[in-house]
C-alpha cells in the first residue's frame, strides 16, 4: 500500500490540480480495491508482490481509471498503454507501430518462445529476421533492427537480459501473448491440442490459466473439452479450481459431459 501511495503522489506533482486531484481519488479507489474480497481471491492478487507489476497497475490505474480484476484484462491493458498512447507522451512522438501490428508481432513471438522454453536469449538477427517475415506484405515498413530497438529503448516491452540477449520484460506478457495468440488462430484445433496436452507441465500452467481469462472468444468448451480428461485422469482439482477462478465465461456442460463419460468408462 505504501508503494501505491508514493507513486500516486510522485506522479501527481507532474499533472495540473484536476488531473492530479483524479490521481489522488483513483489511488485511494485502488487501494480500496485491493483489500476487498472480490479482488483479493483473484490471482491478480499475486502480482502486486512483484515491484515492476504493481508500477505498471499503477500505470493502468492513472491512465484507464479501471482497476482490472483479471489477470488477462491487466496484461492486456498493459500492453496498450506501453504500445500506445503513453509511451507517445513520453517520448513526445508518434508509435513506430501501431498497437494492433505491433500486436500482430508480439502475439505469434511470445508462442514461439514459450514452445521452445525460452524467455531471456533472442538475439538481435533473429528477432529482426522473425519480423521481418511478420511483415513481409506490408509496404514502407520499418526494419525488424527499428523495431527491436523501438521495443526495447521507447515501449519497454522488450528488455536486454545480457549482450544481444533479448526478452519480454516480464514472463506474465510472454504467457499472456501466446494464450492470445492461441484465441486469434483458433480456426487451428492443432494449438488446443497441444496446449491441453501441456496440462501437468508447469511452464505452460499460466498460458492454459489466461487463456480461459481471456474474453470475448468461444473457446472454453472446446478447450476444457480437451483438458477435463487428464485433470479427472490425475485428480487435478487444484488445476480445474483455477481454472474456473480465472475464467472470463464458463460452459458448466462440458463438467457434465466429462464426468458422465468417466462414469460410462468405469462401467464398462
Amino acid at each position: 500500500e505504501e508503494f501505491v501511495k508514493v507513486w500516486f503522489d510522485e506522479a501527481g506533482q507532474y499533472l495540473v490540480p484536476d488531473l492530479a486531484k483524479e490521481a489522488k481519488a483513483r489511488s485511494l479507489r485502488l487501494l480500496k480495491a485491493m483489500d476487498e474480497n472480490d479482488f483479493s481471491d483473484q490471482r491478480i492478487k499475486i502480482l502486486m508482490g512483484n515491484p515492476l507489476l504493481l508500477t505498471l497497475l499503477c500505470v493502468v490505474v492513472l491512465r484507464v481509471g479501471e482497476i482490472p480484476k483479471k489477470r488477462a484484462a491487466f496484461y492486456q491493458r498493459c500492453l496498450e498503454i506501453l504500445l500506445g498512447k503513453w509511451r507517445r507522451e513520453q517520448t513526445g512522438g508518434e508509435p513506430l507501430l501501431d498497437v494492433k501490428t505491433a500486436m500482430d508481432i508480439l502475439r505469434p513471438l511470445a508462442w514461439k518462445l514459450h514452445q521452445e522454453n525460452r524467455r531471456d536469449n533472442v538475439k538481435r538477427l533473429e528477432f529482426a529476421n522473425f519480423v521481418e517475415k511478420c511483415l513481409a506484405s506490408q509496404k514502407n515498413r520499418p526494419t525488424g533492427l527499428q523495431i527491436l530497438e523501438w521495443l526495447h529503448r521507447d515501449t519497454g516491452v522488450f528488455i536486454e537480459y545480457a549482450p544481444n540477449q533479448y526478452g519480454f520484460m516480464h514472463l506474465g506478457l510472454q504467457e499472456y501473448l501466446a494464450a492470445r495468440h492461441v484465441v486469434m488462430a483458433s480456426s487451428d484445433e492443432t494449438l488446443l491440442d497441444l496446449l491441453a496436452s501441456q496440462g501437468d507441465e508447469k511452464w505452460w500452467r499460466e498460458v492454459l490459466l489466461l487463456l480461459v481469462g481471456i474474453p470475448d472468444h468461444q473457446l472454453f468448451a472446446p478447450f476444457m473439452t480437451r483438458l477435463l480428461p487428464g485433470i479427472l485422469k490425475n485428480d487435478r482439482a487444484d488445476l480445474m479450481r483455477d481454472m474456473l477462478t480465472e475464467a472470463e465465461q464458463t460452459d458448466y456442460s462440458v463438467f457434465a459431459k466429462a464426468l458422465q463419460d468417466k462414469k460410462t468408462s468405469v462401467g464398462d
